[in-house]
């Protein structure tokens, strides 16, 4: 265990925390829906994991409510999605489905799996959350476009929107490179290369060990973790040394998506509105004269060694002094 990074990798935690991640965009889909029916938090659901972003998922679950959604086919998905695909904006994880054709599959698909599963209602689940977890993501994964990343988005979403009794089992790394990359950071290189099924197994085994390990280290400090929120740190940290990432950018992301929509659709307070009622103010850039992702902060960690957070620095006044954000003005 790398003890440096070990507390780096807590701070980050902390302090994204803080700045309502991880995810925060989920947090305003979820919040955006809790009064509404049960398959209207299922269909926002398949909006916010299609797109993956809410200013789009917010857009889309306005303009093609629930009970239109049951009624198209593709052809209606596709003519829809071609004559607004100005007004769609995807983050990049969701390259798989960036053209009017692959969204428009993957909506069609997400509606008769939301279909099938809110009809069963409250029989759907069984008395295992582990059970139930293993069950959804089986699910979920015939799914076009709905992968490993996106089917445990969903799920939390799920989770968290519909009161759905779910637990994740492990950290689902199969595939998971990411956060398999940031445990390498706190562990080094497992001691196993991986050259055939039976050592990347191993390497398998290896990594869910490590994040557990992970993850009772941040209780034992005082940040308990979840399953879900112990593998999107690992992969945020990862991010963050790459010099791509900090504490509070996905909620600067959120405004160079609502931006890029905005041309076709019209401005739209909703997000804004939402935004103040869950999050600090520190944090939104729309009280702090930013619009945009602070990308020169994303190398603050790797250059100069400490986290940036925007409940210790003012960003604001250190631009306006003129000052480099290696040496920021205090808050």
């Amino acid at each position: 265990m790398n003890e440096q990074h070990l507390q780096q990798f807590l701070e980050f935690v902390e302090f994204e925390r803080a700045a309502g991640g991880p995810d925060p965009h989920m947090a305003l889909a979820v919040e955006h829906v809790k009064d509404r029916p049960v398959a209207e938090r299922w269909w926002m659901g398949g909006c916010y994991v299609g797109v993956y972003n809410f200013p789009t998922a917010a857009r889309i679950f306005r303009e093609v409510p629930w009970e239109t959604a049951l009624e198209w086919d593709s052809s209606e998905w596709l003519a829809w999605l071609t004559e607004n695909w100005p007004g769609i904006a995807t983050r990049r994880e969701r390259r798989s489905v960036r053209s009017p054709e692959k969204l428009a599959r993957f909506f069609c698909e997400y509606v008769e799996f939301a279909e099938a599963q809110t009809t069963w209602g409250d029989a759907l689940w069984g008395a295992s959350r582990r059970q139930n977890y293993e069950q959804m993501w089986s699910e979920a994964g015939r799914v076009y476009a709905l992968g490993r990343y996106a089917s445990i988005k969903l799920l939390e979403f799920l989770r968290r929107s519909v009161d759905a009794p779910l637990e994740q089992p492990d950290f689902r790394l199969d595939d998971g490179w990411s956060p398999v990359e940031g445990l390498k950071l706190l562990y080094g290189e497992p001691p196993w290369v991986r050259v055939n099924n039976s050592s990347a197994q191993r390497v398998l085994e290896w990594a869910e060990a490590k994040a557990q390990e992970v993850r009772q280290l941040a209780e034992l400090r005082g940040l308990p973790l979840t399953m879900f929120e112990t593998q999107v740190f690992l992969c945020d940290y990862k991010q963050a040394w790459k010099g791509r990432q900090y504490p509070g950018r996905s909620q600067d992301s959120e405004l160079e998506y609502a931006s890029a929509i905005a041309p076709h659709w019209g401005e739209d307070d909703t997000m804004p509105l939402l935004r103040d009622r869950l999050f600090p103010r520190q944090v939104l850039g729309e009280w702090n004269g930013w619009s945009h992702v602070r990308k020169e902060l994303g190398r603050v960690l790797p250059q100069a060694g400490f986290t940036w957070s925007d409940f210790r620095f003012d960003y604001a006044a250190t631009i306006e002094q003129g000052k480099s954000v290696f040496d920021p003005v205090a808050r």
